[in-house]
C-alpha cells in the first residue's frame, strides 16, 4: 500500500476521507487505519460488492457511508461492464488486448444499470464542504470524475488517482490529458505512489498524488 506519510497529514489530523472507486476497499481499510478520518465517504458501483463492503464489520469504528453508484461528469443511468477481475470493472469496454498487457483474464460482461452521479452532487448531499484526501480509482473515467467535481476540487487537498498510460479502456482519456485536468485546476503531481509494469517493463498504470500548487505557495489556511 502507499506510503501516506507523502501526503503530509499525520494520524487523527484528517476530517474527510472519499474513496470514488472503493472495489472491496483494498484502498479505504488501509487509509481509515492510518489516518483515522472524523467521517468517510465510499463509492463503488458494483451492487453486491458495495453491498459487502457496507456490511464488513471493520467500519463500524468509523464514522460514514458506502454508496452504491458510479460517478461522472452527469447525473444518468448507463450500462456497466464487469470483469471477471471485479477491480477492472467499468463503464468502459476493456481493449482486447488488456488481458495480455497484465496476463490475466479481464474478460467483461454485462453488468447491469447503473446510476451516475457527479462528485459535487454527492459532497453536496452528505454535507462535505472539503475534502482532505480524495482517492479516483474509476477504471478509464478519470477524466469525467474531474469535471463532475469543480466545486469540491477547489476545496480538496490531496488527490490519489490512477491514471492509465495504456489505453486499457475504450474511449478513456490519454494520460497527458488526465494529468493535464489537474494541472488546469491548480494541482500540480507531487509524487508517484506505486507503479504496475508488464513484464517488459512497459508502464501500464500509476496511482499518483495530486496536491494543489497554493498548498505549497503558503496561500492561506487549508483547504481553502
Amino acid at each position: 500500500m502507499f506510503d501516506f506519510r507523502l501526503l503530509g497529514i499525520k494520524p487523527g489530523e484528517c476530517e474527510t476521507l472519499v474513496d470514488v472507486g472503493a472495489n472491496e476497499g483494498q484502498f479505504l481499510f488501509a487509509a481509515l487505519d492510518y489516518f483515522r478520518p472524523r467521517r468517510f465517504l465510499s463509492v463503488e458501483m458494483l451492487p453486491d460488492v458495495a453491498g459487502r463492503l457496507r456490511l464488513d464489520p471493520r467500519l463500524a469504528a468509523y464514522r460514514g457511508e458506502v454508496l452504491n453508484c458510479a460517478v461522472g461528469e452527469c447525473r444518468k443511468s448507463v450500462p456497466m461492464l464487469r470483469s471477471v477481475f471485479s477491480q477492472a470493472s467499468s463503464l468502459l469496454a476493456l481493449d482486447p488486448h488488456a488481458g495480455e498487457w497484465y496476463g490475466m483474464d479481464l474478460t467483461q460482461r454485462d453488468g447491469g444499470m447503473v446510476e451516475v452521479r457527479t462528485l459535487d452532487e454527492i459532497c453536496d448531499e452528505h454535507g462535505i464542504e472539503a475534502i482532505d484526501v480524495l482517492k479516483i480509482d474509476v477504471q478509464g473515467y478519470e477524466q469525467k470524475v474531474i469535471r463532475g467535481g469543480e466545486r469540491i476540487l477547489h476545496r480538496t487537498a490531496n488527490v490519489i488517482v490512477e491514471v492509465e498510460f495504456v489505453p486499457v479502456y475504450a474511449d478513456q482519456a490519454p494520460a497527458a490529458e488526465v494529468l493535464g485536468e489537474f494541472e488546469a485546476r491548480g494541482f500540480e503531481l507531487r509524487h508517484y505512489l506505486s507503479q504496475y509494469r508488464n513484464p517488459g517493463g512497459q508502464l501500464l498504470h500509476a496511482d499518483v498524488l495530486f496536491q494543489p500548487r497554493r498548498r505549497w505557495e503558503g496561500e492561506g489556511n487549508w483547504p481553502i
